[in-house]
């Protein structure tokens, strides 16, 4: 039996796909690990209180996993094969796995207090489930999502990467 999508179902499924799809779109760089940034590239400014220490921008020719390793501490030797495989899951560019990672991490700490670390939160976030043209920006949103429902964080993971139900 076919189901026929009225026209305002039509035009929110459309937009929400849209929106799911968005953050992505400023990606103007090379999409390898080295994450550094075309020469010519025009800088995209993100919101200060968005960026802050925990952004690394466009303009930037730090690695994102040299990022990574320096805002949290972490050895980069140990953050390299959960970054790789999370380049592997994901459409996101390293540079913005890197961002929303930390963001996330950060957002954690503050909300449940140190002890996740972050080798543990890039395995968690890697999946499976996912194809390379999934989006990390939906996995993390759906697992902010499912903390304020009130699960924990491995509950939250597992709803978000699709490894739970």
């Amino acid at each position: 039996m076919r189901q026929e999508i009225s026209g305002g179902n039509w035009v929110m499924a459309v937009g929400l796909v849209m929106m799911l799809m968005l953050p992505g779109c400023y990606e103007d760089e090379d999409e390898t690990l080295a994450g550094e940034s075309e020469p010519g590239t025009a800088a995209i400014s993100e919101p200060e209180a968005e960026r802050g220490d925990d952004w690394l921008r466009v303009e930037e020719s730090e690695a994102p996993l040299v990022f990574l390793a320096r805002r949290s501490g972490a050895a980069g030797d140990d953050l390299a094969p959960g970054f790789r495989r999370l380049g592997d899951d994901y459409s996101e560019s390293p540079r913005m796995i890197a961002n929303r990672v930390l963001q996330l991490w950060r957002e954690i700490e503050r909300n449940d207090g140190p002890g996740l670390g972050l080798r543990q939160l890039l395995d968690d976030l890697a999946s499976d489930r996912h194809r390379a043209e999934d989006s990390l920006a939906a996995v993390i949103q759906l697992y902010r999502v499912q903390r304020r429902q009130g699960r924990n964080h491995a509950e939250a993971v597992a709803m978000a990467t699709g490894e739970g139900s």
